[in-house]
Order: structure tokens, then C-alpha cells, then sequence
């Protein structure tokens, strides 16, 4: 089943009603892009980190009830960007080359943007 791996310079809120009559908002990407992962790839890549010392909880993972980038913690997610960012440095070369999502996520970062997954 895929889940979503978005990532950007910056993201927005697009507002709309749903079907419940709520306010909610859309993930709006601001020059980035979305990544179609699976969850079977997303959990192999948290246990392989994990392995290699990244806690778990530095993954910034929205897939309890944030289907489709709707009403995502944006400011969690900004939150969680430092954590992720210096759990991350410490692994070598290597070890990033060893995963090739991983090593695709430490590019998205170095270039300035920021990751969720949902």
C-alpha cells in the first residue's frame, strides 16, 4: 500500500470543506515535490536507521489519520525537522548509501527542504 513522502522548501495549507462540513486543508508543496512510498519501504528505512542509532520518533510519520497530506501538523512537522536533521549527520557515508530512501531523504535535506511521511 503507498503512503506519501513529501518534500519542499516550504509547505502551505490549501483550505477547504469537507464532506463532514469541517474546515480542513491540503498540503500545499512550495518547490518540492511528493515521493510515492510504500509503508513497507517507510518501515524498512525507520528500522534500518534505528539499527544504525536514528530514534524513531526523530521520523517525522503522519500516517495516523493524515491520509493524503489533509490536515497534517505543519508546525510539528517544522518542529521536527531540526531533530531529524542532526540524528542524520552522524551516520557516514556509508551507512546513507546503505539505504537507498534514506540516502534519497538525507539529499532532500541537504538541499534545504524539509520531509514528512503520510
Amino acid at each position: 500500500m503507498p503512503g506519501s513522502l513529501y518534500h519542499a522548501r516550504q509547505f502551505g495549507r490549501l483550505p477547504y470543506r469537507g464532506n463532514d462540513q469541517r474546515e480542513h486543508w491540503e498540503v500545499d508543496i512550495i518547490d518540492g515535490d511528493m515521493d510515492v512510498v510504500s509503508y513497507s519501504s517507510w518501515q524498512e528505512l525507520v528500522e534500518y536507521s534505528a539499527r544504525l542509532g536514528v530514534p524513531v520518533e526523530v521520523w517525522p510519520d503522519f500516517t495516523d489519520g493524515h491520509g493524503e497530506g489533509i490536515d497534517v501538523p505543519l508546525d510539528r512537522v517544522d518542529r521536527m525537522q531540526g531533530d531529524l536533521r542532526e540524528a542524520l549527520r552522524r551516520l557516514t557515508p556509508a551507512e546513507v548509501a546503505g539505504h537507498a530512501l534514506l540516502a534519497r531523504i538525507v539529499g532532500y535535506l541537504a538541499r534545504g527542504e524539509k520531509v514528512f511521511f503520510c
